[in-house]
């Protein structure tokens, strides 16, 4: 498979080496001429394009027609957005993945046609308020867009939910919907 990667500082770098190891053709677009040798020094045999990640031009020379796989990785939301913006409308590469830092960006990636967006501070707080309870809660499926939540927890030993049918439990009718920005 051929992929694009937009970025390659934080989240970035640290995708090349998977990509790589999978036998996968990797081009990447940079900004910054240092990283771009300091990157060329590294990983022998990448491809690495120079340039503005939102410029239609330097996705082009990055062979972003060609593209199975396009990911926008900069530290940058909204640069990420255009560019998948661009890589779905200009380009039509199929599988377009967009890393986000806001929360509230991420309904705004998937809408520039994103097809996997991916927030890692969601992610943090999902983990974290998992810990916080204590109960080894893990989200199996999250659409947010549905507003549906699977989870599955396990109940500790001394829980006066020990022995109980799913039925005799009292759940709230409706679960509180809240949004990161209502937690912090």
């Amino acid at each position: 498979m051929r992929f694009v990667l937009a970025g390659a500082t934080h989240i970035g770098r640290h995708l090349i080496t998977p990509i790589l190891k999978s036998d996968n053709e990797l081009v990447v677009v940079a900004k910054s001429g240092e990283l771009c040798r300091v990157l060329l020094k590294r990983y022998k045999g990448l491809m690495v394009v120079n340039g503005d990640w939102t410029n239609q031009e330097i996705l082009r020379k990055a062979g972003a027609e060609q593209a199975d796989v396009l990911i926008a990785a900069t530290e940058s939301d909204g640069a990420n957005i255009i560019i998948t913006e661009l890589a779905k409308t200009l380009f039509g590469i199929p599988s377009v993945i967009a890393f986000v830092n806001n929360p509230s960006n991420v309904k705004v990636a998937k809408r520039s046609g994103a097809d996997v967006v991916i927030c890692p501070i969601q992610q943090a707080i999902a983990l974290f308020e998992a810990h916080l309870r204590r109960v080894g809660v893990t989200t199996l499926v999250h659409k947010e867009e549905e507003n549906y939540k699977a989870v599955e927890f396990t109940i500790m030993p001394h829980s006066p939910l020990v022995g109980k049918r799913i039925g005799e439990l009292r759940t709230p009718k409706k679960m509180p919907n809240r949004s990161c920005e209502e937690r912090s």
